[in-house]
């Protein structure tokens, strides 16, 4: 997937996880949620806003 193709908010998800040296296993850990779940919703394959505010929330970040 190009990073044109990823959602704006799955970019601001990215960075936070870099800036934070955490990794997408971690995150998915840390909200019970499989890996490649978590990876689909932020970059963009599946749209869940239900997820995606938990992922934001979790991070401190706002959702579109």
């Amino acid at each position: 997937m190009k990073v044109k193709d990823v959602p704006q908010w799955g970019i601001e998800v990215k960075k936070t996880l870099l800036d934070r040296r955490m990794t997408v296993d971690q995150l998915a850990t840390e909200l019970n949620m499989s890996r490649p779940y978590i990876n689909n919703i932020i970059n963009g394959k599946f749209i869940i806003p239900k997820t995606q505010e938990r992922i934001c929330k979790h991070l401190g970040i706002p959702s579109e």
